[in-house]
């Protein structure tokens, strides 16, 4: 009966999310393999970084599901009016969203997919992530994930 629950829960998770608990705990079991591995073969002093490093990952995709299984994310939609880039490639650092009619400033990290002005961006955070005010922008500095919907193609 509970695991139906749980089930029926984990379905209502958005697929961004449930894509970043499995990258997470993936990457978590891999690093542990690769610790035994390390630890079997070279020495106990090479295999502990990557069992702390798996330990680290592991236990941030459960903080992750179980946030996301008790409703602990907040989901701010808006549409881009601004993308910041940096360097001589371009790379985008932070876009500008509109919520209504304010504008919020988030990070971008890793990006696979781009964002363009007029596209609408759904931004996945923590309940008790600090949103700042400077200058009459709000900043975001830190989320779960960000999807981008429709918009510019």
């Amino acid at each position: 009966m509970k695991k139906d629950r749980l089930g029926k829960k984990m379905a209502k998770v958005p697929v961004v999310l449930e894509e970043q608990i499995w990258i997470r705990f993936g990457l978590g079991v891999v690093m542990s393999v690769v610790g035994i591995v390390l630890l079997f073969s070279v020495g106990q002093y090479i295999g502990l970084p990557w069992f702390l490093i798996a330990a680290y990952l592991i236990g941030s995709s459960t903080l992750l599901a179980i946030n996301c299984i008790s409703g602990k994310i907040t989901t701010i939609v808006g549409v881009c009016r601004g993308v910041e880039t940096a360097g001589l490639r371009r790379r985008p650092t932070a876009a500008v969203i509109v919520v209504d009619g304010s504008p919020v400033r988030i990070q971008l990290h890793q990006r696979r997919s781009p964002i363009r002005e007029g596209d609408t961006v759904v931004v996945y955070a923590s309940d008790r992530t600090p949103i700042y005010k400077k200058g009459g922008i709000d900043y975001l500095c830190a989320s779960y994930a960000i999807e981008v919907i429709g918009g510019v193609q």
